[in-house]
């Protein structure tokens, strides 16, 4: 049991298994779990609480899962792709998953942004697999995306969900209008627009010399401020590493890659465009990394 997939192994046998249990590589740990792998389409979908029964639930995003240029973990999640389209009757058949999860959580206190994954099946079934009742990673590009579509940005109603003005009632009548009850349908995104996580796939820890945001445009790094202060063009990436010189453990998260591109090379985002591969290459370049010094006993 791990962070974003670390140490989850697909096994198809008992001798599989027992051979993972006994593997002097595989993680040691007090707990297992053993849980059936559901063959399907990882999605994410974030919503806010803005009442009892009243749920606004946005855009249904693809995930990328087990991206080898991003990750050693063969289900480790690698970020999300907003470019893909999801098929109109999965994505509303988890819209409406996550409105019956959001309205659970209001049935127990629960307000404000969260979000769910799910993986959903060639035969329509929606399995959920992680509830997030906080604002979660992907709230960024997600926002920059309604905003660019002329969509109310979901953070903007979290926040009206916490206050009893009129600003904030206009704002909550406006998620309504735009973005419907749990059947309603979404205009999908016009622009290409993904997220990468790339994590250390070295066997020892590294810190990263270039450790600030940047803004990489046509191959020339430049330091950025903020993914809400970045303007993306096509091609673009904004880049945001682990800060301070922070020492990366194997297989921790090392940096983030918004870019305004499909990066996915296919619908089953387990692998990378050639662009999006040579993306991330260039990135680990730049960032300089360098062994960490072992800390002093």
């Amino acid at each position: 049991m791990g962070f974003a997939g670390a140490g989850t192994a697909p096994v198809a046998s008992r001798d599989q298994l027992v051979y993972l249990l006994h593997d002097p590589a595989a993680p040691r740990a007090d707990l297992w779990k053993l849980t059936r792998l559901v063959v399907g389409d990882p999605l994410t979908v974030n919503g806010v609480v803005i009442g009892l029964d009243e749920v606004v639930v946005a855009h249904v995003a693809r995930q990328l899962t087990g991206i080898a240029d991003c990750s050693g973990e063969p289900l480790g999640s690698c970020g999300n792709e907003w470019s893909i389209p999801v098929e109109q009757s999965m994505h509303a058949a988890v819209r409406r998953a996550a409105h019956a999860v959001g309205c659970e959580l209001a049935r127990r206190g629960y307000q404000g942004a969260f979000g769910i994954d799910v993986v959903a099946t060639a035969s329509g079934e929606v399995v959920l697999i992680e509830i997030n009742p906080r604002i979660t990673a992907s709230f960024g590009m997600l926002n920059q995306l309604q905003r660019a579509h002329g969509f109310v940005p979901l953070i903007d109603v979290h926040e009206s969900a916490f206050l009893d003005d009129v600003d904030a009632h206009r704002m909550r009548a406006l998620a309504r209008e735009c973005y419907g009850g749990a059947d309603g349908e979404l205009a999908p995104w016009s622009v290409a627009a993904a997220s990468i996580v790339c994590y250390n796939t070295t066997p020892h820890a590294v810190v990263a010399a270039a450790d600030a945001p940047q803004l990489l445009c046509a191959g020339v790094m430049q330091q950025a401020m903020s993914l809400d202060q970045a303007q993306l063009g096509p091609n673009d990436a904004l880049v945001i590493p682990q800060s301070s010189r922070r020492s990366v453990a194997p297989g921790a998260e090392l940096v983030r890659i918004y870019a305004a591109q499909q990066v996915a090379a296919d619908s089953g985002c387990r692998a990378l465009t050639l662009d999006a591969a040579r993306l991330v290459r260039d990135v680990r370049s730049m960032l300089d990394l360098q062994r960490s010094p072992a800390p002093d006993r």
